[in-house]
Formats: structure tokens, sequence, C-alpha cells
């Protein structure tokens, strides 16, 4: 009885803080190898990321003229660099065409009007390797963990009816062609975890729009016992003090 009731306020409570989602993956997004930019001797960061002490990157052409690079390549997510710019060195032969470097994932997204007053995010199913993510120019989410989930929240930069640039730049510093898992590779003082070596926004991404309070996160475990299951909960609340919550 205990279960079923835990379960029935878990269902009222996300019907009350019900959201609202928009699938930013079926957008006509740019990919600009950015060859110029310099990444080798970054610092890197690993989390809780703090964007607002970190050092924002402009692309080396400039934020202007980011959109009108005859290089750029359009399509949909996910996406990878080396899905258009492979062997864009002038060398094709075996996984010499790979592209390491910089490269930045563009597109608009519209908040819409109605949004107002609720907790706006981005979610990103995956990316490789750093994902720097800036709305309009400036930088508001960080991520280094490759091919994880993460979400950048964007609350107290996004403006409800109107359109925002975003742009996300990507880094690919490394990685291997083969099945191998046990060599680590370097990225300047850093040593970091095998990995393929395809530089992009590996997963979809949405526009998500909530209430103040929100389920944040929900683990299921499973038991020995085929009819057995533990949930984890973690519910998060922004919404100011009040006599009502």
């Amino acid at each position: 009885m205990k279960q079923i009731t835990l379960i029935l306020l878990i269902l009222c409570y996300a019907c009350l803080a019900k959201s609202q989602t928009i699938d930013l993956s079926t957008q006509n997004w740019q990919i600009w190898p950015d060859a110029s930019a310099q990444y080798e001797n970054d610092r890197l960061f690993m989390p809780p990321y703090q964007p607002e002490q970190m050092e924002a990157r402009p692309p080396s052409c400039g934020w202007d003229r980011l959109a009108e690079q005859k290089e750029a390549f359009f399509t949909r997510l996910p996406a990878t660099v080396e899905q258009f710019a492979w062997g864009k060195n002038g060398n094709d032969h075996g996984i010499c065409g790979d592209y390491a470097g910089v490269s930045w994932f563009s597109t608009e997204i519209h908040i819409p009007q109605e949004w107002k007053g609720k907790r706006i995010v981005l979610h990103f199913e995956s990316a490789r390797m750093r994902a720097e993510v800036y709305l309009n120019h400036r930088l508001v989410g960080y991520e280094l963990i490759n091919g994880t989930p993460f979400t950048v929240d964007i609350s107290r930069h996004a403006l409800p009816g109107t359109t925002h640039r975003l742009n996300v730049r990507i880094t690919d510093p490394n990685g291997n062609f083969a099945w191998r898992d046990w060599d680590s590779f370097m990225w300047g003082d850093y040593e970091t975890p095998p990995s393929h070596g395809f530089g992009g926004i590996t997963g979809k991404v949405t526009l998500e729009a909530t209430g103040k309070s929100f389920i944040d996160n929900l683990y299921i475990k499973n038991h020995e016992q085929p009819h057995r299951i533990t949930a984890e909960i973690t519910l998060h609340n922004d919404a100011p003090p009040s006599a009502e919550n």
C-alpha cells in the first residue's frame, strides 16, 4: 500500500510540474571547422563547472562572421565534423583524414513567450569531446566528460518571446579508430581516457521549460525478485518560500 501511495504522489507531482520540450536536433545546424583555433595547451575543468569563471573563447573568425563561413556544412543532429570534413587536410588515406581540433555547431532557438518565469534548460544527450555552450556569445555551459548527458540552465540568459543564437564549441583533441580501450591520450599536460576520434554533438539536443519545482532525476534499480524495484527520485525546488509551498 505504501508503494502504491508513493507512486501516486510522484505521478501527481509530475503532472503539476509538467515540462514543455522543443527538439532542436531537427533544426538546421551549421558546422564550421575552426582550424586556426588553439586548444593544445588549454586548461581543462572537471565538474562541478562554473562557466562564469571560465575564459570565453570566440571563433577565430569573430562572432560577426561565424554564420558567413563558406567552408561551413549544414545538417541535423546528431552529427560529427568528420562526416563532412574527412580528408579536407589533403590526405584521406586510412585514418589520416581525421579532423582534430575545434569546430563550431550553431543554430537559432526561439524561446516561447509563455515560458516567462519558467526554468529553461538545454539538454544534450552526448558530445565529444569538450563542449563549450554559448548563448548570444555568452559562455553558459561546459562539459568535458565524453559521451554522457548534460544539462545547461539558461534561465537567467534566455528572454521569452525572442530568438537567440546558440553556438557550441566542440574540441576533438585526439582519439583512436580501433576497438582497443587501453590506450590513453595526452591533451597538453592532461591524460585523457581512450575514446574514438570523432568530434561533434553525438546525441539529440532539446530545449525544455519546467516550473521552479521539478523532478531532476529518476533512477530505477532492479532486484533479484522480478517484481521488485527501487526508485531513487531527486526533487528540485527553486521556488521562493510561501504559504503554498
